[in-house]
Order: structure tokens, then C-alpha cells, then sequence
């Protein structure tokens, strides 16, 4: 197993070249850290 990480500002295509990279190799499974939610407050964020 592979794993590639991604990281950039908001707004700094991470989306974009993972859906690239997406269409040129198999078997690939994406997480992505911006849809989270959080239920009540956070202490160390």
C-alpha cells in the first residue's frame, strides 16, 4: 500500500489534483479532513 498526502491552504486545489490523480491510478481510496463535524465544543483543536 501506497498512502500519498495532500496538504495546501484553503482554496489551494487539493481537491482538484486528487480527482486528477484519481483518473490515472487504481484502486485508489480518498479521506478527506474538511467534511467533519463537530458535536459540542472542541478543547484542543
Amino acid at each position: 500500500m501506497k498512502v500519498i498526502a495532500m496538504a495546501s491552504v484553503t482554496a489551494g486545489g487539493k481537491t482538484t489534483i486528487v480527482n486528477e490523480i484519481k483518473k490515472y491510478l487504481s484502486n485508489v481510496v480518498t479521506l478527506h479532513f474538511d467534511g467533519y463535524v463537530f458535536e459540542g465544543a472542541v478543547d484542543n483543536f
